[in-house]
């Protein structure tokens, strides 16, 4: 007995420290655990009291908002009204007159008359560019330029047609200018102004003209000669739209105008227009003679004015020799082959 008493109470010993240790192992893990759960516990408070203060702010803003509502809407606050030209402010109970609006200023829209497009004797045409000049500035020309072939024009004839632009341009009445046309016939012919040299197709050994065979170094002479200012001619004459229009960055800031009439016929190029547009070139339309008699000026009916907001001479070489020909100068609306306008 007092064996098994003995084996009992150490075993009951034994079981109560190992008890004894597994509880305080317990205990301590339940602490830790109780720890984690206080700090657990602690974080979503603070989240919890973060959404509330947030939300609280997002209430108390829509409410003022709101009241800020109902407050200009019952005529409280900056409720604006016309009177006489006028206006009225509400500012609580307190009328207060507005400053009225500056005056724009009134622009006077003056329509240049002319031709850019013209041969004479010096080339394929008749006459000399004296007669050429006279015969546009007698007929009501504004401005007129005389563009005989380059490949034709020897070094005298170019040096008359420089001097016959300077002398028969009056100031405010008349504007005489002086241009070549480059006759490619392998891609298209182009009108030139606003130079002394000139580019020429065929090498005719001429001092004045330089040699420029083909359309890509054409386009490349424009851009070392950035004061010169081009034109595509009669892009549906022979075929040649120069390559169907194709691209050329050295050519974007000379080549300015596009013929979309040219000739006593009426040659209509619209659709080729719409096409150079649409490759990516910037540039406005013309409607010209092409005159190879001596009926400049008069030979096309369906010339329509250039549309300018200044007057004078000094305008119209602005205009024509510094890129005043871009579309965004255009006004709005179609013109029409007969002379009529189609505002459409």
């Amino acid at each position: 007995m007092r064996y098994k008493n003995r084996v009992h109470r150490s075993f009951s010993s034994a079981t109560s420290t190992t008890s004894a240790r597994w509880l305080w192992r317990q205990d301590s893990r339940d602490g830790w655990g109780r720890d984690r759960m206080q700090v657990s516990s602690k974080r979503q408070r603070e989240a919890g009291i973060a959404r509330a203060t947030a939300l609280a702010l997002i209430l108390v803003l829509l409410s003022l908002s709101f009241a800020s509502l109902i407050w200009i809407a019952n005529g409280e606050l900056g409720q604006v009204h016309s009177a006489g030209g006028g206006e009225l402010v509400f500012i609580g109970d307190e009328v207060h007159a507005a400053e009225p609006a500056p005056a724009t200023a009134a622009v006077t829209l003056t329509a240049y008359h002319g031709s850019l497009h013209n041969h004479t004797g010096y080339s394929d045409g008749v006459l000399d560019p004296h007669a050429a000049f006279t015969a546009g500035r007698q007929r009501g020309l504004d401005f007129m330029a005389v563009t005989d072939h380059s490949e034709q024009i020897d070094d005298g004839e170019w040096e008359d047609t420089l001097d016959q632009a300077i002398s028969h341009t009056v100031a405010g009445k008349f504007v005489a200018l002086a241009g070549c046309e480059y006759t490619n016939n392998a891609e298209g012919h182009t009108n030139v102004f606003n130079t002394i040299t000139r580019p020429a197709y065929v090498d005719q050994g001429y001092g004045y003209a330089e040699w420029v065979p083909t359309l890509a170094d054409f386009y490349a002479w424009m851009a070392q000669h950035p004061e010169a200012v081009g034109q595509f001619n009669h892009p549906t004459w022979y075929g040649k739209n120069f390559n169907n229009w194709a691209y050329d960055g050295a050519g974007e800031t000379g080549m300015q105008m596009v013929e979309v009439g040219s000739g006593p016929s009426g040659v209509w190029s619209e659709e080729e227009y719409r096409q150079a547009l649409d490759h990516g070139w910037r540039i406005g339309p013309t409607n010209n003679g092409d005159t190879h008699t001596d009926q400049w000026g008069i030979d096309n009916l369906g010339r329509r004015p250039d549309p300018r907001w200044c007057a004078g001479s000094d305008a119209i070489h602005a205009s024509v020799c510094h890129g005043g020909w871009q579309c965004r100068d255009l006004p709005p609306g179609r013109w029409s082959v007969d002379g009529t306008d189609d505002p459409q």
